[in-house]
């Protein structure tokens, strides 16, 4: 590690910035290529800590966003029955 110039530090940070494909284990490319792109010191770790969580807040927000979508359309579907019913029964 030394030789790459890694400092590491919090290691289960480390292998999660290293594990690029998020399966939870490493191969032998997936840590080489890792390590060689995390090289250089703290502002590779520091950049690399930003875009894994970027990655992954970004995930999140689309699930989020598709399940609130989902929610809407659910909600928009049932004031539309709702007034449908309401209109033929001459309700106002």
């Amino acid at each position: 590690f030394n030789s790459l110039e890694l400092d590491v530090v919090d290691v289960r940070t480390f292998f999660q910035l290293l594990d690029l494909s998020g399966g939870d284990d490493i191969d032998a490319d997936e840590f080489i290529a890792s390590c060689l792109r995390l090289r250089g010191g703290a502002r590779g770790v520091d950049l690399a800590t930003l875009i894994h969580d970027h990655t992954r807040l970004s995930k999140r927000l689309d699930e989020f966003m598709a399940y609130t979508v989902g929610c809407l359309s659910d909600l928009t579907d049932n004031m539309m029955q709702t007034s449908e019913r309401a209109f033929s029964n001459g309700e106002t």
